[in-house]
């Protein structure tokens, strides 16, 4: 008996729940019905069909404000021939309840029964209906008709309702209140719905009963209000605000009476109204790097609750009456953005800079606005069914914030829309700007020039991003032709990355102890606005917008240079671009643009630096001239948290173009940054000058400013014939040799259709190198950029990169590519892992050929260093073969006396920092930076002699560095001597004076320095005159300035006296007054 009770109470548990989820109730649960119909007094029209409700979907039904009869109406009414009406009362409890129907037949009121079952949901009921049991038969909604009773008092069906035609819509219209809001009396001026009601007949003779629904549920009724009195039934703020939020559905039903005890027609309901905002469209298609409109409109007033002082004020209302609708791209799993395999996020849209999101003001909201939405590209080729175009689909979602003033549009919103992004990535395959060896040039539309000239060029200018690439082409190290790449400079605003490998004189030949540049540094006051990454004598440079640069270099002892420049551009340059890269628009005919626009072959001299390109990108000392910012910016606007009442928006604006990198720098390996040897100056285009400063943190950079020899500057001769036994046959021989045994090419060209034409071309340039060189010394550069091409395009697709079906291949066919693509096999030391040598411990190097116990080789054999402008401390040594493990200077302290120079004390042992392979910095300790000879005989110049190990055992040769001071002393690396400027410095230890650098004459100076300046120059007249005249007069000074300011000022004039005998006193800028 006891496990009985225990499963019964189980059983009731298990109900309980069940039902408890699901709430018939609930809208999610039931259907609504609305038929018109169904009335108790509907008589179907002649030649129409009758209902039958023998297929009906069994569920629950709500209808709409009615209720199933509790008395037979009469045959053929109900749309049907047999109604079904309910013989059982309606339940007062909010239980299920069960319930007998029947159907009236010609037989019998009650001729079938069966049971349903009925829940009471307080305002309204919800009916689960099961199939009827004959046809024609359908369930009867609505209020039966009356019996009419004649003159012996027998009772029959008789129709009393009005023969009248009613239709209903649902308006709104203003109005205005006194209420309360936080706590404070105010005016309220708000909107209420109207049921308008129209006729052909006289309205004024019937009574009405008005009913209202919102979202379906019904919300209030007014019952027998005559036709002068229907203002009275609107449907006011009150009545739902706090309940629903704006962003629902409302509509009303309306019936007539003759008098108040007579039957009503049938209910007759409006169309519903959309109460909030709303777009135009709910999908929309846009392209990448393309634009769309998306409209967005009010469709009830904006309501405003101000305190009653402030009720009546135009800019009271004007500031607090209006509505804020951010538009945000929902962050959940299917959405969270993430970077691709091209570099770039593959957010689907952004938005112009104005926000993310409209502002309708209260007296302007009939008006619509428009939110422009920008299609990103996410540089990918998707695989699509070739029926379907390739697109991705991302939603948008539309919020309103809670709004004190404006209480009906708290929290409103709408249902998310959807847009469609077509793919158009494909534009782009096959389509990079190539810089290689002699260098052969291949346009972004495949237009290709063998440029043999020499000097700075303008690979690329973009037409609307503050983009500029130049590059320097000077001769080949001991060529008898051709030129090679020995610079390249990427500027994007204010941030310049620089690759300077040229000899002091472009155009001259080669001579062994020339000087010669060896600089790879970021020149930026900030990051952010590129990333460049560094890889064993390869660069990527990732502009915002997308563009990547990739580089390779040729690491000799005596001789380093570019031998491949690919850049891949994003659809953000597609039209414009201009330069040696050509115009980007898929049309190769056009490329050859001279400045003019107009279209030559011999268009290369064309883009030579002119002066009306603002000046070198590789003179550090030159200011960078203004590039006007894009006028369209742009925001990404993402929901980071959401609930009913709560939406969190990050959004990102400033953003240049509609397409973004998302590659992140995590260190400064791989070139110098110098950030810090600058200051900032806000310029007005809102981004930074540059002038030079000297920080605790200058890093001294061996460099040589280049100059060009204008007699060196003509083609070269075209009369050129093969040498060393070579012929255009067996040149063609060993580079198709070369290119067609390479295993990736092989593999690349099976499944990237445009690296055949690549592999064709790179064939016909290792021909051309053979037969200018004489040799085959290019040859592996050609195939190493051939190697990186095919990486760039496979990484365009899709299917390439992603895992094989199903997800059982765990290995894509780029990551096959990569491990083909490690150089020299990894020579034998290491593994290749995606496109990368692992080295064997002992290893190292690019291509693991490096031991530890190899000395690295330096390229620079003496420079000079200015203690004027830079504090000497920390030296870029250049040269080959540095390894990032254990890498140590050694130094030797120099002294240059005026005959002679010494060596003082013994070598010191300290950690270098490594930049990259072909450069390091050694920081001189402060312990040798402060040593001072007790010899009183004049010093002209202190020097370090550096060295290089990467065991801390085996040294390079040693590098002469000397330090000097040029106001006093001239000093010669080549001759290592220094000479004593005549009349120049008076004190004989000027040398072992600690020397402050200053600012050069022919420095520009911001116009804050400038101001700093004068009145600098006034205070100190002015505190100079105030001490001269303290003991003569009795003058009263009246005290305005601060006490603070006052007791600088003193500070400064207990300075004077050192001040005076200073050379900082020629700087007045020194001096600071508060």
């Amino acid at each position: 008996m006891l496990g009985f009770k225990v499963w019964a109470i189980l059983y009731l548990f298990i109900l309980d729940v069940t039902s408890s989820e699901e709430d018939p109730c609930d809208s999610a649960n039931y259907d609504v019905i609305n038929d018109v119909w169904r009335a108790p007094t509907y008589v179907t029209p002649a030649g129409e069909s009758q209902y039958c409700d023998a297929t009906i979907r069994e569920g629950w039904y709500k209808p709409e404000g009615l209720e199933m009869p509790k008395t037979a109406p009469a045959l053929n009414k109900c749309g049907t021939s047999f109604p079904i009406w309910m013989n059982d009362n309606l339940p007062t409890s909010t239980s299920v309840t069960q319930v007998k129907v029947c159907v009236k037949t010609f037989f019998s009121e009650c001729h079938h029964t069966w049971d349903i079952r009925v829940k009471n949901c307080i305002t309204f009921y919800v009916y689960e209906l099961k199939q009827a049991s004959l046809c024609n038969a359908a369930y009867c909604f609505g209020d039966a008709e009356v019996k009419c009773t004649d003159t012996s008092g027998n009772q029959s069906d008789c129709t009393a309702s009005p023969y009248v035609t009613l239709t209903a819509k649902v308006t709104h219209e203003p109005y205005t209140t006194q209420t309360v809001i936080a706590g404070t009396p105010s005016i309220l001026r708000g909107f209420m719905f109207r049921c308008n009601i129209s006729s052909d007949e006289d309205l004024m003779d019937y009574v009405y009963d008005i009913q209202w629904f919102i979202n379906d549920n019904s919300i209030v009724t007014h019952r027998n209000i005559p036709y002068t009195n229907l203002t009275q039934t609107g449907l006011h703020q009150s009545e739902w605000n706090g309940t629903y939020r704006l962003g629902f559905l409302v509509k009303c039903g309306v019936r007539a009476r003759n008098t108040e005890d007579q039957v009503p027609t049938a209910y007759i309901y409006s169309k519903p109204f959309y109460a909030g905002f709303k777009t135009d469209l709910d999908e929309y298609t846009v392209s990448e790097n393309g634009q769309t409109n998306i409209t967005i409109r009010l469709t009830v007033p904006i309501d405003c609750g101000l305190p009653i002082e402030y009720a009546q004020l135009e800019w009271a209302k004007a500031l607090y009456c209006k509505v804020t609708i951010r538009v945000l791209i929902p962050n959940d799993e299917d959405s969270e953005v993430q970077c691709t395999r091209g570099g770039l996020s593959d957010e689907p849209v952004v938005f112009s800079k104005s926000g993310c999101g409209v502002q309708f003001k209260y007296n302007e909201w009939r008006t619509p606005i428009n939110i422009t939405v920008y299609g990103s590209a996410d540089g990918i080729i998707p695989t699509t069914d070739q029926n379907m175009m390739p697109s991705r689909t991302t939603r948008l979602r539309f919020k309103i914030d809670e709004h004190v003033t404006c209480p009906a549009w708290t929290n409103a919103s709408k249902p998310d829309i959807l847009v469609h992004v077509l793919d158009k990535d494909e534009a782009l395959s096959g389509r990079e700007c190539h810089v290689q060896t002699d260098p052969h040039i291949k346009t972004f539309d495949g237009k290709h020039e063998l440029h043999e000239e020499y000097g700075e060029f303008i690979l690329l200018k973009h037409d609307t991003l503050p983009i500029r690439i130049h590059a320097v082409f000077d001769k080949c190290w001991q060529e008898r032709r051709g030129s090679c790449t020995c610079g390249l400079a990427i500027r994007y605003i204010d941030e310049v990355f620089v690759l300077n490998f040229c000899k002091k004189h472009i155009g001259k030949q080669w001579e062994i102890y020339e000087d010669v540049n060896r600089v790879a540094e970021m020149r930026a006051c900030d990051d952010s606005h590129m990333t460049v990454e560094f890889n064993s004598g390869s660069y990527t440079v990732t502009l915002p917008h997308g563009m990547t640069i990739h580089i390779r270099l040729h690491l000799g002892a005596l001789n380093v240079h570019i031998f491949m420049i690919i850049i891949k551009a994003s659809l953000a340059d597609w039209k414009a671009t201009r330069g040696m890269c050509g115009f980007l628009d898929g049309d190769p005919d056009n490329d050859f643009l001279l400045r003019n626009g107009e279209i030559s072959n011999a268009f290369g001299r064309s883009w030579s630096l002119q002066n009306e390109d603002g000046g070198s990108l590789f003179d550090t000392d030159m200011a960078l001239e203004d590039i006007p910012l894009p006028l369209i910016q742009y925001c990404s606007c993402h929901v980071g948290q959401t609930s009913t009442s709560v939406v969190i928006a990050s959004v990102h604006c400033n953003l240049t173009s509609t397409i973004t990198a998302c590659a992140n720098r995590t260190d400064f390996t791989g070139y110098v940054q110098q950030c810090d040897n600058y200051r900032a100056k806000r310029g007005t285009h809102g981004y930074l000058h540059r002038s030079k400063r000297s920080s605790d943190e200058d890093t001294e950079v061996p460099r040589f400013g280049l100059v060009i020899d204008e007699t060196n500057m003509d083609s070269p001769d075209e009369n050129i014939t093969w040498i060393n036994g070579w012929n255009e046959s067996l040149a063609e021989e060993a580079c198709r040799n070369a290119m067609d045994n390479d295993p990736m090419l092989t593999k690349c060209k099976d499944a990237v259709a445009v690296m055949n034409d690549a592999t064709a071309n790179g064939i016909q340039e290792c021909i051309g190198d053979i037969m200018l060189s004489g040799h085959t010394g290019y040859m592996s550069s050609t195939l190493k950029a051939l190697q990186q091409n095919c990486r760039i395009e496979a990484e365009r697709f899709e299917n390439l990169t992603t895992q094989g079906k199903n997800g059982t291949n765990t290995t894509t066919f780029f990551d096959e590519l990569l491990e083909l693509s490690c150089p020299n096999n990894c020579s034998g030391n290491g593994n290749c892992t995606k496109g990368v040598c692992i080295c064997h411990t002992g290893f190292h190097g690019e291509s693991c050929i490096l031991e530890l116990e190899t000395a690295p080789e330096i390229s620079v054999d003496a420079t000079t260093c200015s203690i004027d402008r830079k504090l000497c401390k920390h030296f870029v040594i250049p040269g080959i073969n540095f390894i990032d493990v254990s890498l140590t200077c050694r130094l030797r302290l120099l002294k240059f006396y005026i005959d002679r120079r010494e060596v003082v004390g013994s070598p010191m042992v300290f950690t270098a920092r490594y930049i990259n392979d072909f450069s390091c910095i050694c920081s001189i300790p402060d312990s040798v930076r402060r040593r001072r000879s007790a010899n009183i005989e004049e010093v002209f110049a202190e020097g370090y002699l550096l060295s290089i190990s990467n065991d801390g055992i085996n040294f390079s040769h040693e590098t002469t560095i000397i330090a000097y001071d040029p106001g006093c002393y001239d000093c010669n690396a080549t001759s290592m001597n220094c000479t004593k400027l005549a009349g120049s410095c008076d004190s004989t230890t000027a040398a072992n004076a600690p020397k402050q650098p200053t600012v050069p004459e022919d420095e520009a100076l911001p116009l804050e320095a400038i101001c700093g300046s004068v009145v600098g120059i006034f205070a100190v007249v002015g505190i100079s005159a105030f001490i001269f005249f303290k003991h003569k007069t009795s003058i009263r000074v009246h005290n305005t300035m601060p006490s603070t300011s006052i007791g600088n000022i003193r500070r400064d004039i207990d300075q004077m006296d050192e001040l005076r005998t200073s050379r900082a006193t020629l700087t007045l800028i020194d001096l600071e007054v508060n």
